[in-house]
């Protein structure tokens, strides 16, 4: 089943029923609007035919079975506005905008180390630039831009960090 972004419940009970996977759109709207769950995260969905409704309502509210992946491969030497121009093309990335705003913040300092670290920050173009480890990773169609920063960032942390096996030391 195929949500699109910002989809309301008239729509996300149409495509559930187009798609096999509820026969009463009506009585699926009634449930999540008296439970409150009436905000859905765009994707296509792998669900079943025999899910209750607060089943699909709890998958459509997630990633877990998500199944528009995209691989995006980003390649040494890039730097931060080609990156965002192959999210882009790509389609993993939603808000290109907002992917190089958020390159250039102070939003992820708290999470890692090495951000705090950069002793030229203010002098930077784009902060993250050298920071968006070079990597083939996996993505989401319209992946929130956090989201994908976050993904990279804690590959570059555990590249970084991780212990380094040489012949003939310990």
């Amino acid at each position: 089943v195929k949500i699109p972004k910002d989809a309301d419940i008239d729509t996300v009970s149409t495509a559930l029923k187009n798609g096999g996977v509820i026969s009463e759109p009506n009585y699926f709207k009634m449930y999540a609007m008296v439970t409150k769950n009436d905000k859905f995260s765009q994707g296509t969905y792998k669900l079943k035919k025999n899910m209750d409704y607060q089943a699909i309502i709890t998958n459509l509210q997630g990633t877990s079975n998500r199944t528009d992946t995209i691989e995006v491969t980003i390649i040494e030497g890039m730097n931060v506005i080609e990156i965002a121009d192959k999210l882009e093309k790509e389609g993993a990335l939603g808000n290109k905008a907002e992917f190089l705003q958020l390159c250039n913040s102070n939003k992820f300092d708290n999470d890692y180390d090495f951000l705090k670290a950069i002793p030229n920050a203010k002098d930077r173009y784009y902060k993250l630039e050298g920071y968006l480890y070079p990597d083939k990773y996996e993505f989401y169609v319209n992946e929130d831009p956090a989201s994908i920063i976050y993904k990279i960032l804690n590959n570059y942390e555990k590249r970084i960090y991780e212990k380094q096996a040489f012949d003939g030391y310990e």
